[in-house]
């Protein structure tokens, strides 16, 4: 038996364009994510991520022209904070990206 152990969890958009992927919290409890898209003109979303009250966005940053990365401080214990963003993050995709 094959078990593959991810450090991270992968999320879509409802229409499976965009994907965000979370990883494991580091040892200070942080989360970061990793986007299939550019975080330049999509601040919006950020903010909304941002409006949560279980965590806060620390840090957001370019990787290239297509991905970009946000990090989150939870205020929650951070496997909690992980469990709440993947349950909420495709619904603000959803929001943000399918106007």
């Amino acid at each position: 038996m094959n078990k593959e152990v991810r450090n991270y969890t992968s999320i879509a958009s409802p229409d499976g364009k965009e994907k965000i992927w979370i990883s494991r919290p580091t040892r200070v409890g942080q989360l970061q994510c990793t986007c299939s898209f550019s975080l330049k003109g999509n601040l919006t979303f950020v903010d909304a991520i941002d409006a949560l009250e279980y965590l806060s966005v620390e840090k957001v940053g370019q990787i290239d022209e297509e991905f970009s990365f946000f990090i989150v401080r939870p205020n929650i214990d951070p496997r909690k904070c992980a469990l709440r963003l993947i349950d909420d993050l495709p619904e603000l995709m959803n929001e943000h990206f399918n106007q």
